[in-house]
């Protein structure tokens, strides 16, 4: 008996030391000052929206100061949620870790975010700027331009979201169209114009009804027309009749 109670009071201790340790891990933790940041851009190959300057002062601009702070006076929630209503974040995740140096333990900021994926620059007098795969606008942004497809002329935004933009992925997905296609000039009436990356020639597509088969016709006439190389040789590729590909 007397051995029985030694070892359950020797228990009994070790559990008391770590609740008693735990508590003051965590308070310590809660009370820890934010050292640094750590950004991480997950498409930064693709996009270059953002980098970590612009990450940070946007996180700062939209929630004051972070690095000096104690580590629970921070809700990473809010930070999360306003990056996730920046222009060109589509998703990211905000958590923390501790870095340890010799002795020193550093308390990080972690950020991890996802670009906006863009499918189309819309040019007009009125404004520039980019529509990505949900139809969000996303700004023209001076310190970067995305390689895709300009639509010109009449860029009225619901014609372009509800008549045009299925097409404009259809482009983007498919890639001899995405490196081909350089332009769409929107014509009075919704007809459109496309203006190659190659060669002087114009495309008259008519309106972008039927696309997926006037493409189609658009590939045939480069395979068997433009491979022998009559690239000077047209001035326009008219897709607007059913069935066939005019050319003059």
């Amino acid at each position: 008996m007397h051995k029985k109670l030694k070892t359950l009071t020797f228990i009994v201790i070790v559990i008391i030391v770590l609740i008693t340790s735990s508590h003051h891990i965590g308070s310590w933790m809660g009370s820890a000052i934010v050292d640094n940041y750590k950004i991480e851009i997950l498409d930064a190959s693709q996009h270059g929206f953002l980098d970590r300057s612009s990450v940070i002062k946007f996180i700062e601009l939209t929630n004051g100061e972070i690095l000096g702070k104690k580590k629970d006076s921070i809700d990473l929630n809010t930070i999360e949620h306003k990056l996730k209503n920046s222009n060109y974040i589509k998703d990211c995740e905000v958590f923390y870790t501790i870095e340890y140096n010799n002795l020193y333990a550093s308390t990080v900021l972690n950020v991890v975010v996802d670009q906006k994926d863009p499918i189309v620059r819309v040019v007009s007098k009125k404004r520039d700027y980019y529509l990505d795969a949900n139809k969000d606008v996303i700004p023209w942004s001076p310190k970067y331009t995305e390689k895709t497809p300009i639509i010109t002329g009449q860029t009225d935004l619901n014609f372009i979201k509800n008549d045009l933009f299925d097409l404009c992925l259809f482009i983007q997905n498919d890639r001899f169209l995405k490196a081909l296609i350089d332009q769409i000039d929107v014509l009075k009436g919704g007809e459109l114009v496309l203006i190659p990356k190659i060669g002087d020639f114009k495309i008259l597509f008519g309106k972008p009804e039927a696309y997926k088969r006037k493409f189609k016709y658009l590939k045939a006439f480069y395979r068997q027309i433009l491979s022998n190389d009559n690239w000077g040789k047209y001035q326009k590729i008219n897709l607007k009749y059913e069935g066939q590909v005019v050319c003059s």
